[in-house]
């Protein structure tokens, strides 16, 4: 008896201690999970910029996954009932750590070179300066040449002696004596020099070279052909061959509508002459347009040239019935007029551009040339058809 008693108590002893292991190991065990998630609960709870502007936040700007859950509870619903399925973002389920770095905001980046935020263009031409319409070779005759020095045949003199005359008597002979005169054909040139590589990174470059230099061209070939004097490989203007206006027919009160009248298209139809056009300076012709009728007041009366509220104008202007060419390219208070029709604009070439690289050390140092030209004549047929002078 006393031994199954001994044996008894030894294997309870045993039990007792293999209990006692297991309660500490279980304790342990209990005791690292409480700490994993205590750890757990802190990263969840660190703050954060997600969804700092929501009202439903845990007060530090960040929203966990079940705050997140509760959100889109009503966004779920619709989801399911229309499809079945919803698509829930989850974002962020650790926030960063909490200690403090340097913010890179758009303002260090920079938008200019050599910031790295690339800007939206939102045209693909270069904006240029102003350019005024080129109009003045638009009034004139145009014809294309193949060599450099353009002529005609012109009336030097015609000596008429026509006249009645008696049956069988000798009729009488008039006279007349021609003459050649010829132009050189200028060529008006300029050209301008941009790197191979700007050429090639910057799309609108060449677009913007080549319209700008073609521009620039037509725009010294239209002066030359008001002003040009002549003068070494000069042309030879319409203003400065035209005839001085005569101020025979003016009249003390005149405006500049009248003088227009008067001084142009009278004095070339009393010379056998007509007025085909005139060209303007637009500060002239807007003061024309501003002219009112008289009324009980000053400024009181009708715009004499249409209504500038119901449409004013028409599209092509006109005084006299004659069309007005409204430009810079004549100074202000000044007038061209005639017969548009008695001088020619020949053209050995037309404005063109080309791009080379064989030009001084262009080659060896990646350089591009634009050579842009024009080749062109002007003939003045009969100088007397063509009035210049002041309104």
């Amino acid at each position: 008896m006393e031994i199954l008693d001994n044996v008894l108590l030894d294997g309870l002893g045993k039990a007792m201690s293999s209990n006692l292991e297991l309660q500490k190991k279980q304790h342990e065990l209990q005791k690292t999970l409480i700490r994993r998630v205590d750890d757990l609960d802190a990263r969840l709870n660190m703050p954060d910029s997600y969804h700092a502007e929501s009202k439903a936040g845990n007060g530090n700007g960040w929203k966990t996954v079940g705050q997140r859950l509760v959100d889109a509870h009503e966004e779920m619903e619709d989801g399911l009932k229309r499809n079945r399925r919803f698509i829930f973002q989850l974002g962020s389920l650790f926030p960063p750590q909490a200690e403090g770095k340097t913010v890179v905001t758009s303002g260090d980046l920079g938008f200019s070179t050599p910031g790295v935020i690339g800007a939206t263009r939102i045209l693909n031409d270069v904006v240029t300066q102003p350019h005024r319409r080129l109009t003045i070779a638009d009034l004139l005759p145009h014809v294309k040449v193949e060599t450099g020095q353009v002529d005609e045949i012109y009336e030097n003199s015609f000596t008429s002696l026509a006249s009645p005359v008696v049956e069988n008597t000798t009729k009488p002979e008039s006279t007349f004596s021609l003459g050649v005169r010829s132009a050189r054909v200028t060529t008006i040139a300029h050209f301008c020099n941009v790197s191979r590589q700007a050429m090639s990174d910057v799309s609108q470059l060449k677009k913007y070279c080549d319209q700008s230099m073609i521009f620039q061209l037509l725009l010294k070939l239209e002066a030359e052909i008001l002003t040009g004097d002549g003068l070494g490989v000069h042309l030879f203007g319409l203003c400065s061959q035209a005839t001085a206006t005569s101020t025979t027919f003016d009249s003390a009160a005149d405006t500049k509508i009248d003088k227009l009248r008067k001084r142009f298209i009278t004095d070339l139809e009393v010379s056998n002459e007509q007025c085909t056009a005139f060209v303007i300076n637009p500060i002239d012709f807007g003061l024309i347009e501003t002219i009112k009728t008289d009324a009980s007041g000053a400024n009181t009366g009708q715009y004499l040239i249409g209504d500038p509220i119901s449409g004013g104008l028409l599209r092509v202007p006109t005084l006299w019935g004659r069309p007005v060419c409204v430009t810079n390219s004549i100074p202000s208070g000044k007038c061209l007029a005639g017969d548009f029709t008695r001088c020619t604009l020949a053209l050995r070439s037309d404005a063109t551009i080309d791009w080379s690289s064989e030009h001084a050390s262009n080659w060896t140092s990646n350089l591009l040339s634009g050579l842009a030209e024009v080749r062109a004549a002007l003939l003045v047929h009969r100088v007397g058809a063509f009035r210049f002078g002041s309104i």
